[in-house]
C-alpha cells in the first residue's frame, strides 16, 4: 500500500478505529477505589475508597470539588447518586450504610445499621425514596431514602451478597450473590419472584437494560451473561475477553446500548448489548482496576483502581464506531436472510424450454445456470458468467474469483459489445474481493482492492442510470449491495482497512 494511499485514508478518517483518546488520571484517594458514581448531570462524579472516605470530582476540569466525605470506621464499598443529584449513598466494611447531603457533605441522618457484614452495594430506586443495600451477610435490605428507616429484608441468598439493583419502574430488585445466583424480588411484598442459577462463579455485579426485560451479570468466572428477567433464561452468548475476574459492571443508562466492565486484568471493557460482542480496544490501566461507570450521554468514563487512581476516558468516539459497525452487522444479517423475490427466482431458474438449443449440454451440474435467449447462437461471458456459479458460491472469494477471470476475458475479448456491463460488472466484484479480504483479516489486500474500485465507482459508469440496468442486478441478488450508497460503503471499508493494514 502507498503512503499517498494511507495518507488519503488519514485525511478522511482521521481518528483511529476503536481506540480512545488519551486517559486523564485522577489522584486524591490514599487507597484502593472500589466504587464510582457519575451524577446525573454528567459533570461530576463520586468515587469510594478503602482510604474509608467518599470524593467528588469535576470531570471537565479534572479536579475535586471540595473536601471529603468522612464516616465510614472502613473502607467504602460502594456509592450511588440519588435521581435528584442532591443525596449520595454508600456502603462500607464497618457493615453501615450512610445517606450524604451533597451540598455540605455531611451525614442527612445517623448511620444506617442493620447489616452484619460489609455493604458490598448500594442503589437508589428510580423514585428516590427508597434505598437497597446487599451485604456479605447474605441479606439484601430496603430502606426509606427519607427517613433511614427499614422497610424489607430478603433473605434467601446462600452466600455475600454482592450487587443490587431496581428495575426501571422500581417493582422489583435483582441481587447477585456469591451463591452464583440472581434473585428478582417483588420490592412491594418481598416476594421471591425468580431465581436464576448463572455462572461458574460468584456474581459480582447486576444491572438491567433500561426497557427492564433483560438483565446483565458480571462474574469472577471473567464472563459477562444476559438473562431474560421474566423466566431467567439466557439470552445470546456470554461475553468473553477479560482475563481475570471482572468486579464491576455498568450500563449507559439513556438507551442500554453499550455497558463497561473492570477487571483485575488491569482493563476497562466496552461491550454491545445487542451483539455481545466488544467494542474498540481494551482500556488499559496500570492497576488492578476495581469499578467503573459511564456517564449519561455516553460520552464519558471513569475507572478506579487498586492504587487508588481515579482514571477518566473519552469514550464517545469509541461508541460511535460501534455503533456503525453494528449498523454494517444488522444490514448484512438482513440482506443475507432476505429471501429472493418470485422474479429473481425466475431468473435464476429458467425453465429448460426457454434455453436456446445447440449451445449448451442438455444436462446442467448446477441449479442456478442462467442462460439468456438470444437471437444467436453465441452469448457473451457476462451473459453466462453464472453457468458454473451458484449463488452460495458466488458469494465466496473462490467464486469471485472465477467470475473476476471471467470477466476479465470478457473485456478482452469484447463479445457482442458487452464489454461495458463487463467492466461494471468487474468494477461491483473488486467491492466483494476487498470485503471478503477486509472480513478475513487480509487488510492491506483490502484496501488496495477497494482503493481500485474508487475510480469506476465515482465515475459516470456508476451513474444512477447504470445502477438501475437490469443485467447488473444480479450482483444485488448475489451479494446484497445497496447500490445506491454503493460509493459510502466502499470509501468507508477503504478507509478502515488502510487504518487496520498500519495497525
Amino acid at each position: 500500500m502507498s503512503r499517498a494511499s494511507f495518507d488519503a485514508a488519514r485525511d478522511v478518517y482521521p481518528t483511529l478505529r476503536g481506540r480512545p483518546a488519551g486517559a486523564r488520571m485522577m489522584r486524591g484517594h490514599t487507597k484502593s477505589v472500589w466504587a464510582c458514581a457519575f451524577f446525573k448531570d454528567g459533570r461530576r462524579v463520586v468515587t469510594g475508597s478503602q482510604d474509608g472516605t467518599l470524593r467528588m470530582w469535576d470531570v471537565q476540569k479534572g479536579a475535586l470539588i471540595g473536601g471529603t466525605f468522612k464516616g465510614h470506621q472502613g473502607g467504602v464499598q460502594a456509592v450511588a447518586v440519588s435521581p435528584d443529584d442532591r443525596r449520595i449513598t454508600s456502603g462500607g466494611r464497618d457493615n453501615t450504610i450512610i445517606v450524604w447531603d451533597v451540598e455540605s457533605k455531611h451525614m442527612v441522618f445517623g448511620r444506617l445499621v442493620k447489616h452484619t457484614g460489609w455493604v458490598n452495594s448500594v442503589c437508589f430506586s428510580p423514585d428516590g425514596k427508597r434505598i437497597a443495600s446487599g451485604s456479605a451477610d447474605e441479606m439484601v435490605a430496603i430502606w426509606d431514602a427519607e427517613t433511614g428507616a427499614t422497610l424489607t429484608i430478603l433473605e434467601g441468598h446462600r452466600d455475600r451478597v454482592l450487587s443490587v439493583t431496581f428495575s426501571p419502574d422500581g417493582l422489583k430488585l435483582a441481587s447477585g450473590s456469591a451463591d452464583r445466583t440472581i434473585r428478582v424480588w417483588h420490592t412491594v411484598n418481598a416476594e421471591l419472584l425468580l431465581k436464576i442459577n448463572t455462572h461458574e462463579h460468584w456474581v459480582e455485579s447486576v444491572v438491567w437494560l433500561p426497557d427492564g426485560r433483560q438483565l446483565i451479570s458480571a462474574s469472577f468466572d471473567k464472563t459477562i451473561k444476559f438473562w431474560n428477567s421474566s423466566n431467567g433464561n439466557q439470552i445470546g452468548q456470554a461475553c468473553t475477553g477479560h482475563t481475570e475476574p471482572i468486579y464491576s459492571l455498568t450500563i449507559i443508562s439513556s438507551n442500554g446500548s453499550f455497558i463497561a466492565t473492570a477487571s483485575d486484568d488491569k482493563t476497562v471493557r466496552l461491550w454491545s448489548t445487542s451483539t455481545h460482542q466488544q467494542i474498540g480496544t481494551a482500556l488499559p490501566h496500570t492497576d488492578l482496576v476495581h469499578c467503573a461507570t459511564i456517564s449519561p450521554n455516553g460520552e464519558l468514563l471513569v475507572s478506579g483502581d487498586y492504587g487508588g487512581k481515579v482514571w477518566l476516558w473519552v469514550i464517545k468516539d469509541m461508541l460511535e464506531q460501534g455503533k456503525a459497525e453494528e449498523r454494517i452487522t444488522e444490514d448484512e444479517e438482513a440482506r443475507r436472510r432476505q429471501p429472493l423475490s418470485p422474479s429473481v427466482t425466475q431468473l435464476l431458474h429458467h425453465d429448460d424450454n426457454d434455453r436456446p438449443a445447440g449451445n449448451h449440454d442438455s444436462t446442467s451440474h448446477h441449479p442456478s445456470e442462467i442462460h439468456e435467449a438470444s437471437g444467436n447462437d453465441q452469448h457473451s461471458l457476462f451473459d453466462i458468467l453464472t453457468v458454473n456459479t451458484t449463488v452460495h458460491d458466488a458469494s465466496t472469494s473462490v467464486g469471485l474469483r472465477t467470475t473476476e477471470d471471467l470477466l476479465t476475458q470478457e473485456i478482452a475479448t469484447d463479445v457482442n459489445n458487452y464489454v461495458l456491463y463487463a467492466n461494471r460488472s468487474l468494477s461491483y466484484l473488486h467491492v466483494q474481493l476487498a470485503i471478503t479480504a477486509f472480513e478475513g483479516g487480509r487488510y492491506s489486500e483490502a484496501a488496495d482492492r477497494f482503493n481500485d474500485s474508487i475510480p469506476s465507482i465515482t465515475g459516470d459508469l456508476f451513474s444512477r442510470r447504470a445502477l438501475l440496468e437490469p443485467r447488473l442486478k444480479i450482483f444485488t441478488v448475489l451479494f446484497g449491495w445497496d447500490l445506491d450508497s454503493l460509493w459510502q460503503t466502499v470509501n468507508q471499508r477503504r478507509c478502515e482497512a488502510f487504518l487496520r493494514a498500519i495497525d
